[in-house]
């Protein structure tokens, strides 16, 4: 698109299935427009720095992050050193055989993935290499994952939504564990709808979101709160995932942010649509596979078309609100800005008014129908857990013995 300044004078919102860029925020931003992605989002929906991040978090943070994602790698060396660490001369048991994903950077639909024993030095250069779960949740005997669709408002500070009804995506064939014979039997072992969609077992979801290949949200509740399990306890923590893999990025797509609107705008010239791919294993405990910075719209069923209208819909009321927070931007939260200042920002506390955060709140409120707030959280554990991530990214480094 050609974002010369007399072409958007009459813009409201443009809606991008690419990546954008600071020059391309900074013009919306002056003429007072808004875009569906913010810059710098690549972070976290592109494998690779999603990744390299998440791995660098695990470092920071252990506690808050080392099962987030199954472990990942994108140097081989850090792999071959990593295969290594499991071999253990002094137990006479032979460890399990474990299996990996390779998964293409820029892939998506499932193109290119594939799972094996031994990746090779050269799929390093161009995918991310990630460890199988081999124990997953089944559902009729089926493993599955679930798309989340997650709102970001702003990120100076974040306001981050939930959408509580989503995909709960089935493989066509029943699941056995992964051996060297079945570990090619994608329909088994992959969950993604556009390699599942051509089996010949496939079944088409149902009006009611209740059977076929993709179902709903209320079913996986039902299913949970049927089978014995908590379902309050596992939708929590499928948020605090979410939260936790946004925030881990924030200081980094405030400071971009920063960059393109400078201080004259009201922080909410950017928007993003999220679609977070979930994984559970036996445990109940949610993973994070990949984050989607374009999740798919296309309505090729009654069921499709209900969900994603319904996202989209809500989704583009809240949005639409008029500005309630003047000067929510920091001046100071710029590319050279000091890393407390960039933290007062996040944390709100930079050139905001409570009363005004207030109206915003009221605001959302009143047009809140499916999605949830889910930061700032009403919680105060949660959210001093949250404030801790922001602090150890970009204040000092954070006792060690804080969160013990």
């Amino acid at each position: 698109e050609n974002l010369a300044a007399p072409q958007l004078r009459n813009t409201i919102v443009v809606w991008s299935d690419t990546s954008t860029s600071v020059e391309k925020v900074g013009k919306l931003s002056a003429v007072g427009g808004k875009i569906n992605h913010f810059p710098s989002i690549d972070l976290i929906c592109r494998k690779v720095p999603l990744a390299v991040n998440i791995n660098r978090m695990k470092k920071l943070l252990p506690r808050e992050y080392n099962k987030l994602m199954p472990t990942t790698f994108t140097d081989y060396n850090d792999f071959r050193q990593y295969k290594q660490s499991l071999i253990q001369p002094t137990h006479r048991k032979t460890p399990p055989k474990k299996y990996f994903i390779v998964k293409p950077n820029n892939g998506c639909m499932g193109k290119g993935i594939y799972i094996t024993p031994n990746p090779q030095p050269e799929a390093f250069s161009h995918a991310v290499v990630q460890e199988y779960i081999d124990r997953p949740l089944l559902i009729e005997g089926r493993k599955f994952d679930m798309r989340c669709y997650v709102l970001v408002l702003s990120v100076c500070p974040p306001r981050i939504f939930f959408y509580n009804d989503g995909l709960v995506r089935l493989c066509s064939e029943p699941y056995q564990p992964i051996t060297d014979d079945n570990q090619g039997k994608q329909c088994m072992h992959l969950t993604n709808y556009s390699v599942n969609k051509y089996h010949d077992q496939f079944e088409a979801a149902t009006l009611e979101g209740s059977a076929g290949g993709k179902r709903d949200f209320a079913f996986l509740t039902r299913w949970l709160e049927e089978s014995g399990r908590d379902a309050t306890m596992f939708w929590g923590s499928v948020k605090h995932l979410v939260v936790k893999t946004i925030l881990s990025v924030a200081p980094s797509i405030a400071t971009s942010y920063r960059t393109a609107c400078k201080s004259r705008e009201d922080g909410f010239t950017c928007f993003e649509l999220l679609g977070f791919d979930i994984l559970v294993n036996d445990h109940l405990e949610p993973s994070l596979c990949e984050v989607n910075h374009s999740p798919s719209l296309v309505t090729d069923t009654p069921f499709d078309a209900k969900l994603k209208l319904g996202v989209l819909e809500e989704t583009m009321r809240l949005v639409g609100l008029p500005s309630k927070v003047p000067n929510v931007l920091a001046p100071s939260c710029k590319t050279n800005a000091a890393p407390n200042e960039v933290l007062q920002t996040l944390l709100g506390l930079h050139g905001v008014k409570r009363k005004n955060v207030k109206k915003r709140t009221i605001a959302e409120d009143a047009v809140l129908t499916t999605y949830e707030r889910v930061y700032p959280s009403e919680s105060p554990v949660l959210q001093a857990t949250y404030r801790h991530i922001l602090q150890a990214q970009t204040g000092p480094p954070p006792d060690p013995l804080a969160r013990r």
